[in-house]
């Protein structure tokens, strides 16, 4: 994961991609009880999809996003931010 994740930035992958990819190793991460870690990757993946989501409607930057399925976005937004409140929880930080 961490090898397919540097492929994503050296590659200037969409940041959807990118954040698609934090959430699989939060995933990881989460499984094997690293949920600091975890809740990093998770953090990140929100921020990234929240960035391409403003970027879809910023007139100056959405013309690079037009093969975007926003659906899928949306979704993928909605498990970030599950994984971002199971981390938390994991950690006891409630807030």
């Amino acid at each position: 994961m961490e090898l397919s994740l540097k492929s994503d930035l050296e590659n200037n992958a969409p940041l959807s991609h990118t954040a698609s990819t934090k959430l699989n190793i939060c995933a990881i991460l989460s499984t094997l009880k690293r949920h600091q870690e975890a809740l990093g990757f998770a953090s990140e993946a929100v921020k990234h999809l929240f960035d391409t989501i403003a970027d879809l409607h910023d007139p100056l930057k959405s013309s690079q996003y037009v093969n975007v399925d926003q659906s899928i976005l949306y979704n993928t937004l909605t498990v970030a931010l599950f994984n971002l409140g199971v981390e938390n929880e994991h950690l006891k930080d409630f807030d």
